[in-house]
This record gives structure tokens, sequence and C-alpha cells, in this order.
């Protein structure tokens, strides 16, 4: 990834990024609904800026509208981890704080594709719960010690008591094996 030579270039791209810093400030400061605003605005000039698109997402969800939430975020690009490690860099560049996040990759089949309901990704069996935890553990890299005869719930319990945000492995996405059976 390309990166500027110097703590100026930085602030000059933080600058033209300024509306954004903006709505990144109003939801900091715990004002959603102005970050959503702000982030519309943006929009409406850049249809497809992948921060704007990922803020408005996570304030409409802080706002409790999670259908706004959802088009928001369905609409943001895959890269926008890429995009936020830049906007960090340049947040720090001007001495401003940066969020605390947590990426999860997103899991793909073998084409790419995103597993979704949108995307007709098959659904989980009700009498698969147990199995499905394991599997969603295994992905982020967790410990997924057999519990002979656990439940979905024992299992979450003890999924809860051994969380190692550290194994989640770093990638954007990962590709799912599909299930066979």
């Amino acid at each position: 990834m390309p990166r500027p030579s110097n703590a100026s270039a930085m602030k000059a791209g933080a600058a033209a990024n300024q509306p954004l810093l903006q709505a990144l400030g109003a939801f900091q400061a715990g004002r959603p609904a102005d970050c959503a605003r702000l982030c519309e605005t943006i929009l409406a000039k850049h249809a497809k800026d992948p921060g704007a698109l990922h803020l408005l997402g996570v304030a409409r969800l802080r706002l409790g509208d999670s259908d706004g939430a959802v088009r928001a975020l369905a609409l943001a690009p895959r890269s926008v981890a890429d995009f936020y490690r830049e906007f960090m860099a340049a947040l720090r560049a001007l001495g401003l704080a940066t969020p605390r996040y947590l990426h999860f990759p997103v899991a793909v089949d073998a084409r790419g594709e995103k597993l979704s309901k949108q995307n007709l990704a098959p659904a989980l069996g009700r009498d698969s719960a147990a199995g499905a935890l394991r599997a969603a553990l295994a992905f982020l890299g967790q410990a997924t010690d057999e519990l002979p005869g656990a439940t979905a719930r024992e299992r979450l319990d003890a999924a809860a008591r051994r969380w190692n945000p550290e194994r989640i492995p770093r990638a954007v996405s990962l590709a799912v094996a599909p299930e066979s059976g």
C-alpha cells in the first residue's frame, strides 16, 4: 500500500477528508444523528465514498435504524479495511484520537462471494446450532475443544471464557469450504 513520505502529506490528505473527519468527530462525541447527516451530505456528492458509507451504517445502527445500517454497510466496498488503515494514519498525523475497532474477516465462497442471505448462502438448520458454533469459532481462530454432549449454550459460554481476539485471522476475507452432506 502506498504511503505518503511525510506527515505533511498525510495532513494534506486528511484535509481533503474534512467532512468525513467532522462526521467521525460527531460520532465520537455521541451525536450519531449529526454524524448520519454529515455522511449523507458527503454521499450526495460522492455516492460510493467507502468511509461515508461505513460510518453512516455505524451511525444508523447506533440510532436503532437497523435497515438503514444494513443498506449503507452493504454498499461499502470490501476494501474498507484498507481505507481505514489510511484514514487512521491520517488521524494520527493530525494528532487526533482514532476509534478502536476489531475486524472480523468476511466469510466467502470459492468464487470470493460473501456468504449472506443476499447472495443466497444456505441457511443454518435449527438442529445444527452446536456444530455451526464450532465452525464459526474455528473460522475465527478460536479454541474449539470438543465438549462431548455439550449444548450450544454450554459451548458458547466456554467460548466466551476463552475468547482471544489475537487469534482472529488478520485477513479481509477467508474462503469457507462448502458443507458436505
